[in-house]
């Protein structure tokens, strides 16, 4: 029997390594690599300039010079394959995506272990560009000191002075000497500044860099220590990771014996670039090499497995070559560069750099990510805007068939500020999240939770997914994403601007203290009353999307009690929340609120038809407001009511609320909730209850919302722990064998969504097995 022994512990080791996590060789990451549910992604705490690897392809950025008169440095360049990053990327490139101007060097040397003790003033590339004025400016405490005690200084005031000029200068403060236009002018790249140490001039250490004159012209590889700071460490930390993982499903292309992905157009892709979307297709006539993702967990059953909407979706393979992807990118006099075009791909992890998919092997089924970085120019009322992402790739992390893939969210844009642990994640994330844990809940506010028009466990029942669609399908285009910004309105009261998914004005009391909280919210406030037009990057520092759903469910959940208290229900009550939205209350009339518009009335219809569509696209159905009717024909015979697996048959058992040895008198079917539960025969309503909320264990003595079915000839069936709202019935109506009752919930004395089910004969119940069923 050792044999057998020896066999089984095989077959469970085989078992258990087929239900692992994929796992990430160490060899196929170029990056620290952490998992994000169960999907490998960047480890941004480890990840830092120093630790890239370098750059693949060479590249140039030319910038006229009238241009780089104006802006006071010259930004244009030129880099080889196998240069680093850090050499060639500056200061005032990454601004907007890193705020990297806001360290200054003490706080680089804490975090990097820095001696600056052992640095002379040549370590500091933007040393060179400095001036006595500069300095001063710079650093408001050196004005105080005489000339005489800063040396660096004074033997630049020396060597540009002869001695009969200089005398009693020394004595002289700084702050004096500075506001001299010769002596304020004299620049330190006429001193060699090997010899001095960095401690020479005081206070240079706590300065920030973005003091410092031209401190955009710096590359990141010019400040002692900056390229070793870890990503996460950086002022402006757009990494916080979250958004959807897929399946690597099938592997298509990438040699010259594997073109069947060439064949045609590729559909249903997910990648392309903030400036033309993320469902950007192949243009090629042959098609693109890609690969096909699916979503984790997919059963086909009506999609509930794919709250993302992953299933057969397509990550296009970047690049110029055959089989391979650009597209239009960039902004700006920049976005012209390298023909305004770059790699297709998606912002997996913000807009600091492009997650492009560079290579594609069909005949070992996998597939290798690279990053591309890009340049943005702004410099006061100067904006260049941004490059395409060509500046790459970077290798990061090859990717085999069945392993998981971080995509980011559905708009194309991953993980952004920072957010608050109180604050959800946005809807399509957490959703997936469930979905992959094992506890997808769509009765919970800000998940799929209803089936049906009004059918959810929210307040009036609204499905807040499906109102979040309506209200977005109008508002910004359409676009419904997370960093619209819309044109700014001024009048004498002051300007507004439209933030964000749901379009919020930015004078709303409710949106303005979410915005003030963070570092520098009060005074990006104050810019847009001013008439201030943020970027897209801004906002989302600002005003993240979890915030953003967060705040619109807490404002919604206000209007819909209001409208509830005036007996607003259904498709009123939907209409009466999308023109309130819009305009500030219910009149259904006909005016606009802006010109060109829709009207009051209008929007509230284009309200409760979008909520509809939504319902249709996540294969949902519409709750009737109306009591169904059926024939009430009897056949004597029973259908499963739902379908899944018995998790309690009938007899007795300990109970899982109780503890207490009980008969149990039906039969559990463990189903997702939301999973419509169907007349098991012909007949008429005996009794329904349907006002049960979750949580109350004793609602419906402990049945929670049921519906009882009188048969005929003594015989009933009971449906119980049903999902609140979703029982459409009154006692007497007759009922079809197979029609729609009610949806699977957890309401009474549950301990999770089931079904509990009874048969009963003369007033007794029976074994449902009694009728062939289980």
């Amino acid at each position: 029997m050792r044999w057998l022994r020896i066999l089984t512990l095989l077959i469970l080791i085989a078992l258990l390594l087929c239900l692992a996590p994929p796992q990430v060789k160490a060899d196929e990451a170029w990056l620290p690599t952490v998992t994000y549910n169960r999907a490998p992604v960047p480890d941004f705490g480890s990840v830092s300039f120093s630790n890239l690897p370098v750059l693949q392809e060479a590249g140039a950025i030319s910038i006229p010079e009238d241009i780089t008169s104006e802006l006071g440095w010259n930004p244009s360049r030129v880099w080889e394959a196998g240069t680093p990053l850090a050499n060639v990327m500056q200061l005032g490139d990454v601004s907007e995506a890193f705020g990297l101007e806001a360290f200054n060097l003490s706080q680089i040397a804490q975090s990097d272990g820095l001696d600056l003790s052992k640095l002379s003033l040549s370590n500091l590339q933007l040393m060179n560009q400095q001036t006595i004025a500069s300095l001063v400016q710079a650093i408001p405490s050196l004005g105080e000191l005489p000339l005489g005690q800063v040396k660096p200084l004074l033997d630049l005031v020396n060597l540009k002075l002869p001695t009969s000029m200089n005398l009693g200068l020394a004595s002289q403060p700084l702050s004096a000497i500075a506001a001299d236009d010769l002596l304020g002018s004299l620049s330190l790249n006429n001193l060699n500044l090997d010899q001095f140490s960095f401690t020479s001039i005081p206070g240079l250490d706590q300065t920030a860099l973005v003091n410092l004159k031209d401190w955009q012209g710096s590359a990141i590889a010019g400040i002692p220590g900056l390229d070793k700071i870890p990503f996460a460490q950086f002022p402006i930390n757009p990494f916080q990771i979250f958004g959807l993982v897929a399946v690597h499903d099938v592997t298509y292309g990438g040699d010259r014996s594997h073109k069947e992905s060439r064949q045609t157009p590729t559909k249903f892709s997910i990648t392309g670039s903030d400036k033309v979307g993320f469902n950007y297709n192949c243009t090629q006539a042959k098609g693109c090499d890609y690969l096909e993702l699916n979503a984790p967990g997919y059963s086909g059953f009506g999609g509930m497995s794919d709250p993302g909407g992953l299933h057969g979706a397509r990550w296009i393979r970047g690049g110029k070559d055959d089989g391979e992807q650009m597209v239009p990118g960039g902004k700006g006099i920049l976005g012209k560069l390298n023909d305004g075009m770059e790699p297709t791909g998606r912002l997996s992890f913000g807009r600091a750099f492009k997650v492009v998919l560079i290579d594609t092997d069909e005949s070992t089924g996998t597939g290798r990510f690279g990053l591309y970085f890009r340049v943005c120019i702004k410099k006061a009322f100067v904006d260049l805007g941004c490059t395409p992402y060509f500046i790459g790739p970077i290798p990061w992390l090859t990717t085999h068939e069945k392993g998981l893939v971080f995509v980011g969210l559905a708009d194309g844009v991953g993980g952004m500020d920072e957010l608050p642990a109180e604050i959800g994640l946005p809807f399509e994330v957490q959703d997936q999240i469930d979905q992959i844990n094992g506890t997808y809940n769509p009765d919970q506010p800000g998940e799929e939770f209803g089936d049906g028009t009004l059918c959810g466990d929210s307040p009036g029942g609204v499905d807040w997914r499906s109102l979040s669609d309506a209200i977005t399908s109008i508002e910004s285009a359409g676009s419904g994403i997370y960093s619209a910004v819309g044109q700014v309105n001024c009048d004498r009261q002051g300007c507004m601007v439209p933030l964000g998914r749901y379009q919020f004005m930015s004078f709303r009391e409710d949106a303005r203290p979410v915005i003030a909280r963070k570092p520098g919210g009060r005074e990006f406030l104050q810019k847009m009353d001013g008439g201030y037009r943020p970027s897209s990057s801004e906002l989302l520092r600002y005003f993240p999307p979890a915030e953003q759903d967060a705040l619109f469910k807490q404002a919604m959940t206000k209007d819909i009690q209001y409208y509830q208290r005036l007996g607003k229900s259904g498709d009123a009550l939907l209409a009466c929340l999308g023109e309130n939205w819009y305009s500030g209350g219910c009149s259904h009339s006909s005016e606009r609120d802006y010109i060109g518009g829709p009207t009051v009335a209008q929007y509230g219809q284009r309200t409760v038809e979008g909520y509809q569509r939504s319902l249709k696209r996540r294969g949902k159905s519409t709750c009737s407001t109306v009591s169904p009717q059926g024939d009430g024909k009897t056949t004597g015979t029973y259908t499963r009511p739902v379908g899944g697996t018995v998790t309690s048959p009938y007899g007795w058992r300990t109970h899982p609320v109780t503890g207490q040895a009980s008969l149990h008198t039906g039969v559990d079917y463990g189903a997702a909730r939301g999973t419509q539960v169907t007349a098991a025969d012909g007949g008429v309503v005996k009794d329904i209850i349907n006002t049960c909320t979750e949580g109350n264990f004793s609602c419906g003595g402990g049945y929670g919302n049921l519906i009882e079915i009188d048969h005929g000839n003594g015989r009933t069936t009971l449906y119980a722990h049903l999902q609140t709202n979703s029982v459409p019935w009154k006692k007497g109506q007759k009922v079809t064998k197979g029609q729609a009752i009610g949806r699977v919930g957890s309401t009474g004395r549950s301990t999770g969504a089931h079904l509990h089910f009874e048969t009963s004969t003369n007033g007794r119940t029976v074994d449902p097995r009694n009728f062939g069923l289980y």
